[in-house]
């Protein structure tokens, strides 16, 4: 259909309904369906759609997009589902659907995204990116193998810590990054502290071995059956868990504290310790190696 200036106005008017009531055509000059023309919006100002746009019934843009705070909250919950109830919205800073909003994830803090794609179901960035608790499980299998069991793991979030069974010492807590972290050896942290050794560090020649790594550690046994308990301070220079493994019938081993150094400076170290704590010497009732090292109270460093 053929218009001039006059038939368009009259056409756009049937056709916008109550839209109109925003609008001013004074402006509108027609040429064709495709030639851009001016109208004013009493709430938005001007814009320049093509003619064809307003006859197709089409208004202010920006009045299409007009939201109040509570459209735009229901909106939001029934677009994100279960999403909503991790973030929080105040709805007193929703300005516009194309605008940015403040927005708090309960987890992962402040985000400000465009309203409207909360309103499309997208919820917090950093949530989006958490793996499945079988997506989870299958990375860890693939970085850790079958050394552990992960029958007691149970993935929600990279910030809480997951339950993981070391098959030597049992259960221990790590959080899931650690879990994956492919840079640590072990991540139990009983396996990773080389705490017991067959090698005696009296057979040592400790001039030819003084730079060697070494670790100063200090040991709680409590007794399975009669509840005895006592603690060791010793030093290692191996990961080999054996020194104490006769005895670990009888006793239930803790680690109290460690200390990392060269051998002349954990075995210096350890005299010190020892010295200072002469009055507090004690004998246990099993006999284990080193025993002489032996105290009734428990010893921290405090040499880090």
């Amino acid at each position: 259909m053929a218009y001039n200036t006059e038939t368009f106005i009259k056409k756009v008017k049937e056709k916008l309904g109550s839209k109109v009531s925003t609008l001013d055509f004074s402006d509108v000059v027609y040429v064709s369906s495709s030639d851009r023309v001016t109208v004013h919006c009493s709430e938005h100002g001007t814009f320049t759609p093509q003619a064809r746009s307003l006859t197709s019934g089409r208004g202010c843009p920006k009045c299409k997009n007009r939201m109040t705070p509570d459209k735009f909250i229901d909106d939001c919950a029934k677009a994100l589902g279960a999403k909503f109830y991790t973030i929080e919205i105040d709805k007193n800073k929703f300005v516009g659907i194309e605008e940015k909003i403040e927005v708090k994830c309960v987890y992962h803090g402040v985000f400000t995204p465009q309203a409207r794609s909360l309103t499309s179901g997208r919820g917090c960035p950093k949530c989006k990116q958490e793996k499945t608790h079988k997506e989870y499980i299958k990375e860890a299998l693939k970085i850790n193998g079958n050394i552990y069991d992960l029958s007691k793991v149970k993935y929600t979030r990279r910030d809480r810590p997951i339950t993981v069974i070391c098959k030597e010492h049992g259960e221990f807590n790590i959080l899931p990054k650690d879990f994956l972290n492919k840079n640590l050896k072990s991540k139990c942290p009983h396996c990773k502290q080389p705490i017991y050794t067959s090698m005696s560090i009296n057979t040592l020649k400790l001039n030819e071995h003084k730079d060697d790594y070494c670790i100063l550690y200090s040991l709680k046994f409590t007794h399975i059956e009669n509840n005895e308990k006592f603690y060791k301070v010793g030093i290692t220079t191996k990961g080999i868990i054996d020194r104490f493994k006769q005895i670990r019938k009888y006793y239930k081993i803790e680690v109290i504290d460690l200390y990392e150094g060269t051998l002349l400076d954990c075995k210096e170290k350890e005299e010190q310790l020892l010295s200072e704590n002469e009055f507090f010497k004690y004998t246990p009732k099993e006999k284990i190696g080193g025993y002489t090292e032996c105290l009734s109270k428990p010893t921290y460093f405090t040499l880090h």
